[in-house]
């Protein structure tokens, strides 16, 4: 295992520097939670694990303090915690770790939102290095139209001080705004595409994708000099004061497509395959699509070979967020039809596990697995479902499965093999994913 950990190290490490460690970018969004590495014996689940980077982002996240003693310790002296001295780490583990308190909040706009199963995404620039108080940021949608005081999308760096008054290892009274803009290009001073879905980052933090509301897959190239948004522009105001893509104000890009069909998109965010440079995204008519290349040049639909897969040709079939299984080679959705939810697994390739529904492109991959799994009879899911890869498990939850209980699902990648535990009795709210132990 150490071997196979130290050979992903060095995959990931590709700008290696004569007088000290390779950078390491580490990124950090929705998808990162759906899909999870356990410890195995597996030999080949850990040689399919390797093509995700998002093994590698786990794997950091849970050994950080033995990665920086063991990978990094020419970095200066290490402490008995494991952490780098002096190097703002050292501050933030100094805080107080049992008191939970508030270090800053911001505006995201009068009109700005989060929905509850949306999130931001984080990109540290270097996990070898002091953190940075410029080049890492955190990303929001704000679900609002974009106007010229309301930004569409938001990032914020400066971000490890106190609000109130100067102070934390940036030294600042709260973050600053790293950019802010309105989702449309240059000379736009408006646009009435909100972004509603997660945003989804590029391994290398130098782009930011999401899906809006009107079924466009976009991606921002936040650029690599110049001016960007609105931090160097027009000030940083609160709420942010927004500006258009491109144009004589910063050097940002935006790559967007339209899903076939021009669906509406309300429920799902963008999964993206790094190692193949696919994204994938789930609509509100009952199909799932798929997008390559994504990151790495003009993001562009396939629509040939059995793409988008249907999923139910239910005009009124909302779908969740795709999980993709490197294990089985499927992926993972589910659906909200109001009063009722399923879970669905797509086969990808002739090897993948699971048998197609002879409906479904011809009974030819891609194509909808034969069994689903009914999670509710009284509503619809919200949340993408949790893949462990290594032990072969889904799962999925529901606030009201039969009107009696809340459960929650496991099922192979199949769908075949089931079971539940009740949870509470049955509620009219949603029942959110969890998250697994560190163990």
């Amino acid at each position: 295992m150490l071997v196979l950990v130290g050979t992903l190290v060095r995959a990931q490490a590709q700008e290696v520097e004569a007088s000290g460690p390779a950078r390491i970018g580490f990124p950090w969004d929705w998808s990162h939670q759906h899909v999870v590495y356990t410890n195995t014996s597996d030999l080949q689940a850990w040689e399919k694990f390797g093509q995700d980077p998002r093994f590698f982002h786990q794997w950091l996240r849970r050994n950080l303090p033995l990665f920086r003693e063991n990978i990094i310790g020419s970095m200066g002296p290490v402490s008995s915690a494991g952490s780098i001295q002096d190097d703002g780490r050292e501050y933030l583990h100094r805080s107080h770790p049992r008191r939970m308190k508030r270090d800053w909040n911001t505006s995201l706009g009068n009109n700005g939102f989060v929905n509850a199963n949306t999130f931001p995404a984080k990109y540290t620039f270097n996990v070898n290095a002091t953190p940075s108080c410029t080049m890492d940021y955190v990303v929001f949608p704000t679900g609002a139209n974009g106007s010229s005081s309301q930004a569409s999308v938001v990032a914020f760096n400066q971000l490890y001080s106190t609000q109130g008054s100067t102070g934390g290892f940036c030294n600042k009274n709260g973050p600053s705004v790293d950019w802010a803009y309105l989702n449309a290009p240059c000379p736009a001073t408006s646009s009435s595409d909100p972004v509603k879905s997660s945003p989804v980052l590029s391994v290398d933090g130098t782009r930011v994708a999401w899906v809006t509301a009107t079924g466009k897959v976009q991606v921002l190239t936040i650029g690599t000099g110049g001016n960007n948004g609105a931090a160097l522009t027009q000030g940083q105001g609160s709420p942010p004061l927004p500006v258009c893509i491109g144009g004589l104000t910063n050097n940002a890009a935006l790559g967007s497509v339209t899903l076939s069909g021009s669906p509406t998109v309300s429920n799902s965010s963008v999964y993206v395959d790094y190692g193949n440079d696919v994204g994938y995204v789930g609509d509100d008519s009952g199909r799932l699509h798929k997008l390559t290349p994504f990151f790495n040049g003009s993001p562009t639909e396939v629509t040939t070979g059995g793409w988008p897969v249907t999923i139910s040709a239910t005009a009124t079939k909302i779908l969740t967020a795709p999980v993709l299984d490197l294990t089985s080679n499927n992926i993972f959705i589910g659906d909200n039809e109001g009063t009722a939810g399923k879970l669905f697994y797509i086969r990808l390739a002739v090897g993948s596990l699971g048998t197609c529904n002879p409906g479904s492109n011809g009974g030819n991959p891609p194509c909808l697995g034969n069994s689903t799994l009914t999670v509710s009879s009284q509503q619809g899911l919200s949340d993408a479902p949790v893949v462990d890869s290594a032990n072969k498990w889904v799962y999925t939850q529901t606030s009201n499965a039969d009107g009696t209980s809340a459960k929650i699902f496991q099922a192979d990648p199949t769908l075949t093999t089931v079971s539940t535990a009740s949870v509470g009795d049955a509620g009219t709210k949603d029942l959110h994913a969890g998250d697994f132990d560190n163990t």
